[in-house]
């Protein structure tokens, strides 16, 4: 999950030697303690990831099964993307539970030029413009 620079919850699925998942966040290139659970999932397995915003945490679930709670370190208000990289297909994206505060039908205003490259090498986090009301997050 992303706003602007920032990775609010970054949740990577590794597979290989370690086979755990590992949750953390990130400010202005800077990362927090990890957050360490064992993966259930196998490599190229079909799942289904359920990702729930509570007051103080999110609820991670795979496959219908709790996985791990990741207690908010930034305001979960202060997410403006998802941001996919890795060998992953996604059939779909689903938003449940809550009322957008803008109306999509126009030009949004994100306070930076957006999240273009997002998973590749010449990927450039965005930063805020001075003076956006994102700011106040930081």
């Amino acid at each position: 999950l992303l706003s602007g620079p920032h990775i609010v919850l970054h949740i990577n699925f590794r597979f290989h030697h370690e086979h755990t998942v590992v949750m953390n966040s990130c400010s202005y290139g800077s990362w927090g303690p990890e957050v360490r659970h064992h993966n259930p999932l196998h490599s190229h397995e079909h799942f289904h990831l359920h990702i729930y915003v509570r007051q103080c945490h999110y609820d991670i679930e795979v496959n219908g099964h709790h996985l791990a709670s990741f207690n908010h370190r930034f305001p979960a208000e202060s997410v403006q993307a998802i941001g996919l990289k890795g060998d992953v297909y996604i059939e779909k994206v689903n938003f449940r539970g809550f009322h957008f505060h803008r109306d999509w039908n126009g030009t949004p205003d994100y306070g930076h030029s957006g999240y273009g490259g997002y998973g590749t090498t010449a990927y450039m986090p965005p930063a805020f413009s001075p003076g956006h009301h994102f700011n106040a997050y930081w």
